[in-house]
């Protein structure tokens, strides 16, 4: 029942003081796993124990069935371990990053404008925008040069994602994104090509 009310609320509906007295169903059929749901809570605990000393406080899990959706974990936050544990980090908006890079290079190869081995090109970039030049950088402030598309993806090179975002634009992926289950509250050319890198904010779920 607090799943129901937690995606209730997220979708905008009115809190109510006590679940009981809304409706919910006092009993709720679930396709959560309870051993990889234990699994699942020990695995986060475990992980920000060892990234206590990079300031990671919380986290959240989510396990789906990739075949057929049904959600097998779910792992709000890390509970007692947590400062601020009311807070479900399923539903709570956080910027993807580079998770979207796969999206955007499917696209590119789907429009027949890369394949896996393309050289794209890594070295400096400014890329002018009507607010101005939108210079990425990589994580590391390094260029690798030409590299093809599979080694772009797989070291998570900004750079060369953002020149794939030129040829796709942010308007084509935003549709993209939509169609594959990833609706954005903004239109492509309000994230510009950030989009590239992960800049809207979605939900785990």
């Amino acid at each position: 029942r607090h799943l129901l009310r937690q995606r209730a609320l997220a979708e905008g509906a009115e809190p109510t003081p006590d679940a009981a007295d809304s409706g919910w169903p006092a009993r709720v059929a679930s396709t959560l796993r309870a051993p990889l749901q234990r699994v699942a809570v020990q695995t986060l605990s475990q992980h920000l124990r060892e990234l206590q000393g990079r300031h990671v406080e919380d986290g959240a899990v989510l396990v789906l069935d990739n075949a057929t959706g049904e959600v097998l974990a779910w792992v709000g936050s890390s509970g007692p371990l947590s400062q601020a544990s009311e807070v479900d980090g399923v539903l709570a908006l956080r910027q993807p990053g580079s998770t979207l890079k796969p999206f955007l290079y499917a696209q590119a190869m789907e429009q027949r404008r890369l394949t896996a081995a393309s050289l794209v090109d890594d070295s400096p970039a400014q890329i002018a925008t009507a607010g101005g030049l939108y210079i990425p950088q990589n994580y590391d402030r390094q260029f690798k040069g030409w590299v093809s598309v599979r080694t772009a993806l797989a070291a998570s090179l900004n750079v060369p994602a953002v020149r794939t975002l030129v040829m796709v634009t942010p308007d084509a992926f935003h549709r993209q994104l939509a169609a594959v289950g990833l609706p954005l509250r903004e239109s492509g050319d309000y994230f510009g090509y950030s989009l590239a890198l992960g800049s809207p904010e979605v939900p785990l779920l």
